[in-house]
């Protein structure tokens, strides 16, 4: 929307966030295969874990701050390649 005046021009922005699911492609080459399972293995916690550590925020996937078997499992239904 632009509203205008007599010495000024306001434009105003309506912007979406999406809040998609994370697609387990970590490398962003196409599919997900087990380059991107080595990659959340580096990552990995384990049962109990109660946050993510540096930089690995990307592998949660059920986005619960924590990397464990939830994460791992959706990782592995997600498999695509080789």
């Amino acid at each position: 929307m632009r509203d205008s005046g007599p010495n000024y021009v306001y434009y105003r922005f309506i912007t979406k966030l999406s809040l998609a699911p994370r697609d387990a492609d970590f490398d962003s080459d196409g599919d997900v295969d087990l380059r991107d399972v080595a990659a959340y293995q580096n990552c990995f916690e384990g049962q109990n874990a109660d946050t993510c550590g540096t930089g690995c925020d990307e592998f949660d996937l059920v986005t619960d701050h924590s990397l464990d078997v939830h994460d791992y499992t959706l990782l592995l239904d997600r498999l695509t390649g080789p």
